[in-house]
């Protein structure tokens, strides 16, 4: 567990009323412990103890990495977490609703009542210490977006006539990998042609030949991530957009010129769209 972050979310969980948060948000719970799973719920009271419920798959993993308590039975966790909190003073006990399903909440719900634990909707509670980051943070992003760059470069050197949207996004999401994390941001979407108008596009067969593909793209570090969008030529460029380019670059640099402490992100965009 990372104690710095704890201690602020215990202030946090004081702030809101609360005797207890549950974080179900991977993302969250990555940001709390380090522990990388794609489920599992972290419950935190505010006598400092932390308590992470998963399944079977990751109970070693969590216990040799998490450092706090782990629990992994067979039994639906919503027993094994009411279980858990008998031997704590819990009257209220926050969650986010965006990281719970409505199943979820009525099993946990119906076996924390008999205990008098009652949860209570909390939206998004890391919020506000997750968008002030700390340099560590800040130096994982920036490898993050540095790589990104570089597999467009890469992108670019090894396009030849045959190589196909699907081909592309492979050789990207291959570069990215060896060089970040074990997975990206997101799936790698290369769109030549006119599959480059639909958004979200999945990388087809279809070899890109002598166009214009677009590239939309992210690498991750340390569990950070990187999202950039590229327009490439594979052979020559036509003039008009030449002088798209320039109007979209000059969009651009008015806009990163506006950013400052304070400023609306609507006053950026604002003056980039004019």
């Amino acid at each position: 567990m990372n104690n710095a972050r704890l201690k602020e979310t215990l202030r946090l969980i004081k702030k809101f009323g609360l005797d207890a948060l549950s974080v179900t948000n991977p993302s969250d719970i990555f940001y709390l412990s380090g522990f990388n799973a794609d489920s599992g719920r972290l419950v935190i009271a505010t006598s400092g103890d932390a308590l992470f419920f998963t399944n079977l798959l990751y109970k070693d993993a969590a216990r040799k990495q998490i450092g706090c308590q782990v629990f992994a039975e067979k039994r639906p966790q919503a027993i094994q977490i009411a279980d858990a909190l008998k031997k704590y003073p819990i009257k209220t006990m926050g969650f986010d609703p965006g990281g719970i399903t409505l199943s979820e909440h009525k099993a946990l719900s119906e076996k924390l009542k008999p205990q008098g634990i009652r949860l209570v909707e909390t939206k998004n509670p890391l919020g506000s210490s997750r968008s002030i980051k700390s340099p560590m943070e800040l130096k994982a992003i920036q490898n993050a977006l540095q790589i990104t760059m570089e597999a467009v470069k890469y992108a670019r050197e090894i396009l030849n006539d045959t190589t196909s949207e699907q081909g592309l996004s492979v050789e990207i999401d291959r570069f990215m990998r060896l060089k970040g994390d074990n997975t990206t941001a997101f799936p790698t979407i290369v769109a030549s042609g006119k599959n480059s108008a639909f958004p979200h596009h999945v990388p087809s067969p279809q070899p890109i030949g002598n166009q214009h593909f677009i590239t939309d793209l992210g690498a991750k570090c340390y569990g950070y991530c990187a999202d950039l969008t590229r327009v490439s030529f594979s052979g020559k460029m036509p003039r008009l957009f030449y002088k798209v380019y320039a109007i979209v670059k000059k969009a651009q640099e008015l806009a990163i010129k506006k950013i400052a402490p304070g400023v609306k992100c609507s006053e950026i965009d604002r003056v980039a769209r004019e």
